[in-house]
């Protein structure tokens, strides 16, 4: 069973007084907290960020509202609600998890010169080095000889070897060996050597021609086992067009090429790991980089870095991908426990589209590896763009949390009941869903009655007939403006129809009063009383993304909570708030 995270919990650190995050984080699936710039996002990368193995370091400018006495505090909470926790002075969370944080690249950087016995100072922005690895691997090989090979399994079984002189240098190979260790290892016990040994006497007691030897009904014991199966499968392009005798030799010269090297396998694999994560990276950076700047991973002091040219020489789109994927690299490297946070702290808001799609794309092939190896990923995006509603993010499936706390009240007067059934209206009852549409859910100044149909539905008496309808969304505007709970679809509702109210106004002749209530659209509505000489904010077509997200909502209403996280935005609440000065004769 997988672990889940159900709580996150910070205290005392930047903007963090004290911040408790009910969640439920499954593993190897992105979870997204969303909040608006000024929350404190970078905040909670901050605290991840900070923990070493042993405790919380934190710089003094990152302590909470400059208080050096204050005390940090990160807590995280399982679904066996067990607590695992970092402080100043100590660290469990480090004990169980893998921490890494990717976050912007870019600092402030001034230059003095001297000038005439003056310094003067010139600022810049400087990109950080990504280290990828702080120490390089010294080299190391495996040691091997065909001839040898041949020699010691024996003269008919060493006529189907595949000689691995060039395979041993190779970065793959070596990559497939070492995720075979186990198994090799395994074979080397003594119940399975004497099984081998049989085996080996029995092929290298047959004569005749390589094919015939390797066409042999022989080995069928050893070919039943998983363990020689799981050997023969990792490498299977190697193997490739081999018989099945042939394909057991070579696992038991793989066998015998772990043994000769036990000693140095280590050491082998690491050296081997980096080469083939130096060419991995460069080739990536290489199908990313479009700039005239040659951004390639160099050893550089016994470490393998990335460095930058000035944040000024490199656009911001192909800065931020390239130490996207650079960090994402070094996580890798640095994410060893069976279980791992990473914390992606708003790098993708900024990417254009197709670099925003390859960067899911790498971010997607990271997940994969923790799948395949078993391991737990729990993946942490901060944004300030809702996934729900902005098309930024395209993982098939996703997890969306909203930080900022929403004070709304939820389908008051049974609201969303009369939303949710507008499709089907929509099919079945045309007249009546016109009806709704046009004297309910826009601006109408004749009151119709659909008692009996909204009644079916639960929608409660304030809702029934049009005027009290629009009375009473008109009602949850002010109260959102007031800063009073509020509901956001009723919200919505009471947005557009003042906005269409404000324009009907304007317009001076009782022909185009009546013809403005015929059309369909908010903007159109819009736009015709603008051509007839009404004046219309852009604002309103702005608030349009808001005010008709509502008006048709699915059986989960799954929209209401960006449009709750949209409505609590400050900037739009002081658009909405300017706007709409709601008049004591509205209907």
């Amino acid at each position: 069973m997988c672990m889940r995270i159900r709580k996150i919990e910070i205290q005392k650190i930047r903007g963090i007084c004290l911040l408790e995050i009910p969640l439920d984080i499954h593993p190897n699936k992105p979870t997204f907290f969303v909040a608006p710039n000024g929350f404190g996002k970078t905040s909670i990368a901050t605290a991840f960020n900070s923990m070493n193995r042993n405790k919380i370091k934190l710089p003094n400018e990152y302590r909470h509202n400059n208080d050096q006495t204050a005390e940090p505090l990160i807590r995280i909470t399982d679904d066996n609600d067990t607590v695992y926790y970092a402080n100043h002075t100590s660290n469990t969370i480090s004990t169980e998890f893998s921490v890494f944080v990717i976050n912007n690249q870019i600092r402030p950087k001034a230059s003095a010169r001297k000038f005439d016995g003056h310094f003067s100072s010139t600022p810049s922005l400087a990109i950080d080095p990504i280290v990828l690895y702080q120490t390089i691997p010294n080299r190391a090989d495996f040691s091997y000889s065909y001839s040898d090979m041949k020699r010691n399994l024996g003269n008919s079984a060493g006529k189907l070897l595949i000689n691995l002189t060039p395979q041993i240098k190779n970065p793959n190979f070596v990559r497939c060996f070492s995720q075979v260790r186990t198994q090799l290892k395994k074979l080397l016990q003594s119940r399975n050597s004497k099984k081998i040994e049989s085996f080996l006497s029995e092929i290298n007691s047959l004569t005749g021609t390589k094919q015939s030897i390797a066409n042999s009904a022989i080995g069928t014991i050893l070919l039943q086992s998983d363990i020689i199966n799981t050997v023969i499968e990792r490498f299977d392009s190697l193997f490739s067009g081999l018989t099945q005798i042939e394909k057991l030799v070579n696992a038991i010269q793989l066998r015998e090429l772990f043994n000769n090297n036990r000693d140095n396998l280590s050491n082998i694999i690491d050296y081997y790991n980096y080469i083939f994560a130096e060419k991995e990276i460069n080739e990536m950076l290489g199908f990313f980089n479009c700039t005239w700047k040659n951004i390639k991973a160099r050893e550089k002091s016994s470490e393998l870095v990335i460095e930058f040219p000035k944040a000024n020489q490199i656009s911001n789109g192909e800065r931020d991908v390239l130490c996207f994927i650079g960090k994402l690299f070094e996580a890798r490297n640095k994410l060893r426990k069976e279980k791992a946070i990473l914390v992606i702290d708003e790098i993708f808001d900024y990417l254009d589209d197709a670099n925003l799609i390859a960067a899911q794309y790498y971010l997607t092939k990271f997940i994969d590896q923790f799948k395949k190896s078993g391991r737990e990923l729990f993946l942490i995006i901060l944004t300030h763009l809702d996934p729900m509603f902005f098309n930024t993010y395209s993982f098939s499936t996703k997890n969306v949390i909203y930080l900022n706390k929403i004070n709304r009240l939820t389908n008051k007067h049974k609201i969303n009941n009369l939303l949710k059934d507008r499709e089907r209206c929509k099919k079945t009852d045309k007249e009546r869903y016109d009806r709704i549409s046009t004297h309910y859910l826009h601006y109408s100044h004749t009151n119709i009655d659909e008692s009996e149909y909204l009644q079916t539905l639960g929608v409660e008496t304030e809702l029934l007939t049009s005027e009290s309808f629009q009375r009473t969304a008109i009602q949850e505007l002010e109260n959102y403006c007031s800063d009073i709970d509020f509901d956001p679809a009723l919200v919505c509702c009471g947005l557009r129809i003042c906005i269409e109210k404000k324009a009907y106004e304007q317009l001076s002749e009782q022909n185009q009063k009546d013809e403005f209530l015929t059309i369909h659209k908010t903007t159109d509505k819009l736009e015709y009383a603008k051509k007839k000489g009404a004046i219309v904010p852009e604002v309103y077509f702005l608030l349009s993304i808001i005010y008709n997200e509502a008006m048709h909502l699915d059986d989960q209403c799954k929209k209401l909570n960006p449009i709750s996280y949209k409505l609590r935005n400050k900037v739009i609440h002081n658009m909405i708030s300017e706007i709409c000065e709601v008049d004591d004769n509205a209907p």
